[in-house]
């Protein structure tokens, strides 16, 4: 399903239409795919792992900065918006970062492919969009994103709160997107 929609995506398909992406998912897993249901955040998920995949190619070509981020801008664009929340992707604070930003902090941040790169919530790892994959250091509490960041060919995999990761291991470059929400316990309320 990712591979697909990934080879879609690169080349020019419209996926605006969330209910587009799960028509095609139906045909491929063989049932149906039901607005804000498990199986829809399952594809949503998957189209956000084809996007990554995507947003990477264009970051790696040979073009100007400013074609790749009208090629990401136009590939944010095709996708539909992935606003499948379940109880676990709230828990989590689980947000995905628009291609064309994951750029910028890149660019802003000089990655380049000497560079340890970490994310500490690193969800698919769009963050990660020019990192060298396995010198990369990421943390992905969800079992699942996680997995998909093995997947992806991250260096080094971490599955623990963001809240309390001690760092030993030296990098070159942090890119973060601290989750979004509240954060409450005894202490402090955020």
């Amino acid at each position: 399903l990712v591979k697909g929609f990934a080879d879609k995506l690169k080349a020019g398909h419209n996926y605006k239409d969330s209910n587009k992406a799960r028509k095609e998912a139906e045909v491929i897993i063989g049932e149906e795919v039901k607005a804000g249901t498990v199986a829809a955040k399952e594809v949503d998920e998957s189209m956000e792992r084809a996007v990554v995949l995507a947003s990477r190619e264009i970051a790696a070509s040979d073009e100007s900065d400013v074609v790749k981020y009208e090629r990401l801008t136009d590939l944010y664009d095709r996708h539909p918006i992935l606003g499948v929340r379940t109880s676990t992707s709230s828990k989590e604070q689980a947000y995905s970062t628009p291609a064309p930003l994951a750029f910028v902090a890149s660019r802003a941040a000089n990655v380049n492919a000497s560079d340890v790169v970490y994310d500490s919530a690193a969800g698919n790892g769009m963050l990660l969009i020019e990192a060298q994959l396995d010198k990369a250091f990421a943390n992905e509490i969800n079992e699942s994103r996680n997995k998909s960041l093995e997947e992806l060919g991250v260096g080094t995999v971490t599955q623990l709160d963001a809240n309390e990761i001690e760092k030993s291991q030296k990098v070159d470059k942090i890119i973060i997107n601290p989750p979004f929400g509240k954060l409450e316990n005894e202490e402090t309320k955020v």
